[in-house]
């Protein structure tokens, strides 16, 4: 045999080990995907919290230890009891809404709009919809907390590594792309900062507004105020919406059942304190996302929420803010030069 044909053979041998091994790789750690991005995710959006607590007590083992058990006691704890009180409370707004005689209301519209349309069968498929996502989701959280414990692990013992490693793995990571050094450094920057913007921007001011809201629709008696804070959650990541979709029906929803006092005291709660949070403090992480378009963030939560649960809220719009970061760095390369 030719010593050429024998060099051939041996590399298509070595390939087609390697592309076996790759494959065999991902399907062992497939069933932790989502821990090991999540973990990837809370590294970064940590590094600065690391960078500063090392600086103090000057171990990094111990830094990133003291990070991970704070996230597992002030996070994943109250995440628990989080999922289980949404739960219970979907699955009573599912059974409440399924048993809802909307006969007479969708008869008006019918009258009013002149469309002859079955909106009663429409408005309670709608919210069952609704109510099966929130149920799944919250039932997929409480699950991978008691049961997951694999993937726990995984999480925590990879969130733990990329913690102290994280430099390490970035700069052997950037090593590996063929790019300019300058077009990498935009990419890296780009990245962190498309996660700080998500994560240590919207998500806080999301959550500082989901629980003003709660603490309103607990107080002025909104039914269910669990899944509407949920819904404030979601809402006040999306530039140019806000919680005022959800504070001002709830409001004319109190007028219409009688409830003027509450109805009024729920406004004005939401106009003060409400509106205070979401427009002093949004606008102060404005900088941090003007790079990704409103839409791509409204694509990404919605996509993500479908595809991920309630993680999604997070991983869609990163997803999404990731690509237009490549993008950039593709049409600096490659179509400007053109």
């Amino acid at each position: 045999m030719a010593k050429g044909t024998k060099e051939n053979l041996g590399i298509i041998f070595t390939v087609a080990i390697l592309i076996t091994l790759i494959f065999a790789g991902y399907k062992i750690i497939s069933p932790f995907i989502l821990a090991i991005l999540t973990a990837v995710i809370i590294a970064i959006a940590v590094n600065p919290l690391y960078k500063k607590l090392n600086k103090k007590i000057r171990n990094k083992n111990i830094s990133a230890l003291i990070i991970v058990v704070s996230l597992i006691v002030f996070v994943l704890i109250p995440l628990l009891f989080f999922a289980n009180a949404m739960l219970q409370e979907t699955i009573n707004f599912y059974n409440t809404a399924s048993g809802l005689d909307l006969s007479d209301t969708s008869d008006k519209i019918k009258e009013i709009t002149g469309i002859n349309a079955d909106f009663e069968r429409y408005f309670k498929e709608t919210l069952l919809s609704t109510s099966n996502i929130f149920i799944e989701s919250s039932a997929k959280i409480r699950a991978y907390i008691l049961s997951g414990i694999a993937n726990l692990l995984v999480l925590f013992f990879t969130l733990f590594f990329f913690i102290r490693d994280g430099k390490i793995l970035v700069n052997k990571l950037k090593d590996a792309i063929p790019i300019k050094e300058k077009t990498k450094e935009r990419l890296s920057k780009d990245i962190e900062r498309s996660i700080h913007g998500l994560v240590v921007g919207l998500l806080i001011i999301a959550l500082l507004e989901a629980i003003t809201a709660f603490i309103g629709f607990y107080l002025f008696n909104i039914p269910n105020p669990l899944i509407w804070s949920f819904l404030v959650l979601i809402l006040a990541m999306i530039p140019l919406i806000g919680p005022a979709f959800i504070w001002i029906p709830a409001s004319i929803y109190l007028l219409i059942v009688g409830q003027n006092f509450n109805a009024i005291g729920l406004f004005i709660y939401s106009v003060i304190i409400l509106n205070y949070v979401d427009n002093i403090l949004r606008h102060q992480v404005i900088s941090k996302t003007a790079k990704t378009p409103p839409v791509l963030i409204l694509w990404g939560i919605l996509g993500g929420i479908i595809i991920f649960g309630i993680p999604g809220i997070i991983i869609g719009p990163l997803v999404l803010s990731i690509l237009m970061a490549l993008y950039r760095v593709y049409e600096e390369e490659y179509v400007s030069k053109s």
